[in-house]
């Protein structure tokens, strides 16, 4: 299976073992992710990638749907479905679209069947409009990834008297410049907050 390899830093690897961590496969591979020279490679992507890849799909829905519950039920839904049977991640995944809107796929293939990471770059500045509109330009550099790497990512809006204001933004490009209009001005802007999307993230 042909698959995009990383150096996504994994705990159990030693630090200066440079070239085991670039030839660590994806979460996809099960036991197939180890290589002789980390053969605890299945264990730090299935049991630590792999809860940051649900951390990433807890976030991308409750941040898309404005419900906290939705991933809640997606779990509970996967576990009475397959009770008693030998689950795949396919069923993971048909139990995810049932509850949450569109296809999932993209997001599979790159973060379960692919072993790529991002790294971001980026800076914001907040443009004042005429009428009292406002408008956010993030400029952001992605890295690390194929080109045609696509992930959707949190920003955050924090406003005076402490209200905030979540949103995602579709990252394309290696480089890109995206706009986002508000109606109140922000004092300030964080993008990929709490570590929503596992990822190097950098801001210029």
């Amino acid at each position: 299976i042909k698959s995009q390899l990383s150096p996504f830093s994994r705990g159990s690897l030693p630090l200066d073992n440079k070239l085991a961590a670039r030839r660590v496969g994806p979460v996809g591979h099960g036991y197939r992710a180890a290589v002789g020279e980390a053969p605890a490679a299945f264990l730090s992507q299935s049991y630590r990638k792999g809860a940051l890849i649900l951390h990433m799909l807890h976030n991308l829905t409750r941040i898309a749907s404005g419900d906290d519950r939705i991933f809640y039920d997606v779990l509970s839904d996967f576990f009475t479905t397959n009770t008693g049977r030998y689950p795949t991640t396919e069923d993971f995944r048909a139990a995810l679209e049932r509850h949450a809107d569109g296809e999932w796929d993209w997001f599979f293939d790159q973060w379960v069947y692919s072993a790529a990471v991002p790294a971001y770059e980026w800076r914001a500045r907040v443009i004042d409009g005429s009428e009292g509109s406002h408008r956010v330009e993030l400029e952001v550099r992605q890295e690390g990834v194929p080109e045609d790497f696509t992930m959707l990512v949190p920003v955050r809006l924090e406003f005076d008297g402490g209200e905030e204001e979540e949103l995602l933004v579709t990252v394309e490009q290696p480089e890109q410049t995206l706009t986002i209009d508000v109606e109140r001005r922000p004092r300030k802007v964080v993008f990929n907050p709490d570590y929503a999307v596992l990822a190097k993230t950098r801001k210029r």
